[in-house]
């Protein structure tokens, strides 16, 4: 067991080595590999400008992001998983994915979103996994996911 824990800590050491600074203005903020985009753990207040468009992977976590523009993601067609955990997110727009339509997880954890529009994942009848866990959500709306039937995990 501790040698698997010890693989995975260098894996993940490995990953980080790796991702660059993405270069261009706004993006600095953030590091690159490949096509993945790590923004995570940084004192964002707003989604950074020039995210790449070939982006896959964009990594949000542990930032004061606290509102989202129903184009935020927009020109990234590209995007496969987007994670935008532990923020301050307290609403969404309902075309906020609607041009993402290769998403295949989404991770909302630890924000503080009280509702989430019905139509938000119309769109991404990929998406394989969402978590929204740790949000003052009371309910979810029953139509949420009716377009989503590959949904595995929630």
């Amino acid at each position: 067991m501790l040698y698997v824990v010890t693989v995975i800590v260098i894996v993940s050491l490995l990953k980080q080595t790796n991702a660059l600074p993405c270069s261009g203005p706004q993006i600095s903020v953030c590091d690159c590999e490949d096509t993945k985009v790590y923004c995570y753990g940084r004192n964002l207040t707003t989604l950074p400008s020039n995210i790449p468009i070939t982006t896959t992977d964009l990594y949000l976590s542990n930032t004061y992001i606290s509102t989202l523009a129903e184009d935020a993601f927009a020109d990234l067609v590209s995007l496969d998983s987007i994670v935008l955990s532990n923020n301050a997110l307290s609403s969404l727009p309902v075309e906020l994915f609607s041009r993402n339509i290769n998403l295949k997880s989404i991770n909302l954890d630890s924000n503080s979103l009280s509702n989430i529009p019905s139509e938000l994942f119309s769109s991404n009848i990929k998406l394989l996994a969402i978590s929204v866990a740790n949000n003052a959500l009371g309910s979810l709306p029953g139509e949420l996911f009716s377009f989503n039937t590959n949904l595995e995990f929630m």
